[in-house]
């Protein structure tokens, strides 16, 4: 399959993936190195000011949520 389809218009990428935390990676650095990036000049937001109002929110139970784990603290 990869010698009829692996082109330099289109090519195939093939990821070491015998550790997978490290073959995420890999291929998250390799995609992220694939587009060009160029850095451009934003112009400056200007925002208003806050208008003071009493808060009437409540956050639901945490037993309700689906919580990310802290895996990095």
């Amino acid at each position: 399959m990869f010698m009829h389809t692996d082109t330099i218009h289109a090519p195939w990428y093939v990821v070491n993936a015998d550790v997978k935390e490290r073959a995420r990676l890999n291929c998250i650095s390799h995609i992220l190195q694939k587009i060009p990036y160029h850095s451009i000049k934003l112009p400056e937001i200007k925002f208003g000011r806050r208008k003071k109002t009493p808060s009437s929110y409540v956050r639901p139970p945490m037993s309700t949520q689906h919580i990310v784990p802290d895996f990095f603290d």
